[in-house]
């Protein structure tokens, strides 16, 4: 049976459902809450994913942006224009102006939100949830 995928520091599950992504090593306070997506959300996250013929697999910035629209929930903190430069997108929000959001943050906050989301769903995956 394979191991367990092993939680960062930063990352908590609330729930089955449900995570937070701490920041506040950077910023006191600011987090980010995951929640999982609906199969709407997780056809267009497929979309967005480039498979290679040799059976790699692209994660692109439209790809990061389709699950950033899917996963994350709220933005907490009332600092948090000091990891977020742009509030979130609405989640009806097109893929484009998630685009955006995600562009404008640091490249090290960027890293840890991409690691985040893809970590939630690799554990969801790990639970059976997905």
């Amino acid at each position: 049976m394979p191991e367990k995928v092993k939680d960062p520091k930063w990352f908590t599950m609330e729930a089955y459902d449900r995570a937070i992504v701490s920041f506040g090593d950077r910023v006191e306070g600011v987090s980010v809450v995951l929640g999982d997506c609906t199969t709407e959300d997780g056809e267009e996250i497929k979309k967005q994913i480039v498979r290679k013929e040799n059976g790699d697999v692209d994660i692109t910035l439209n790809a990061i942006a389709a699950m950033a629209k899917a996963h994350v929930v709220e933005v907490v903190g009332e600092k948090k224009g000091g990891i977020f430069p742009t509030d979130k997108p609405a989640p009806k929000a097109n893929l484009g102006d998630w685009v955006k959001w995600l562009s404008a943050m640091k490249q090290k906050n960027f890293n840890r939100l991409r690691d985040a989301i893809i970590h939630f769903r690799v554990r969801e995956v790990d639970e059976g949830n997905e």
